[in-house]
């Protein structure tokens, strides 16, 4: 399998994968540490859908891929991370020798995803600093998709038992009457996510841990909470943006 990621200088780039069960709370925690210290967060989808709109060799790779309906092979996802990568540094280059950081968010998914991501770490000089495991139960995962609801109208999220709608039924966002209960939301669908994730994402813990880069976090707890532990882990790698908190 060819890739190109030896022609890359990352050596500023430091990798934080955030790995988390389904309604595990990433999406929420990664946006505050994004703001906090104005790292990127990487979201390996929606890379390959803009490059897909590319007519360079890359793009056309991916649309040929995603056009037959076929997986994207691994060494073209680390390619088209690695180009993500690139873009983002011309937009936010390192200043002061300081390094950058980039939240993955939801990558690696399983283990030869995590085998090539760290082969590309060492292709490009850049650095695995930690991988950041959101812990929830899966009664809690449970639980907390039971009471989801999303508006219809404006995509506002709300949890009928830690964060409700202050008038029921009615966003608080845009009024909207629609504040639905998605099928992927339904217990048997939820069981059927953990047990996808159990069997193709827990194996990346076990890596992770086997090489003293896992940090465990309890994500059952209040959001603050997992948010301060988060800050507490980070702020040894990154300094805050000058505008956070």
């Amino acid at each position: 399998m060819m890739m190109t990621t030896s022609q890359s200088d990352l050596s500023s780039v430091l990798f934080f994968p955030f790995i988390a069960p389904p309604n595990g709370g990433k999406g929420t925690q990664t946006s505050l540490l994004a703001t906090r210290y104005g790292m990127p967060r990487v979201d390996m989808g929606s890379l390959l859908r803009a490059i897909a709109k590319e007519a360079s060799p890359l793009g056309l790779k991916v649309q040929e891929r995603l056009a037959q309906g076929q997986l994207v092979d691994i060494g073209i996802v680390i390619d088209v991370l690695k180009d993500g990568i690139e873009k983002q540094l011309k937009l936010n280059a390192p200043k002061d020798n300081e390094p950058l950081g980039f939240i993955l968010d939801g990558f690696p998914r399983n283990v030869e995803q995590t085998e090539a991501l760290m082969a590309m770490c060492e292709a490009t000089g850049a650095k695995m600093a930690a991988a950041i495991y959101l812990n929830v139960p899966n009664e809690a995962i449970v639980e907390r998709a039971a009471n989801r609801r999303i508006c219809a109208d404006c995509g506002a999220i709300y949890n009928l038992a830690s964060k409700p709608p202050a008038k029921a039924d009615v966003c608080d966002v845009c009024g909207g009457v629609h504040l639905e209960h998605r099928t992927d939301d339904q217990p048997e669908k939820v069981q059927i996510r953990l047990a996808g994730y159990a069997l193709e994402t827990v194996p990346v813990l076990t890596y992770f841990e086997d090489k003293g880069l896992l940090k465990t976090i309890n994500g059952d707890a209040p959001v603050a909470q997992i948010s301060q532990e988060l800050c507490t882990v980070m702020d040894s790698y990154l300094k805050p943006a000058s505008a956070a908190v």
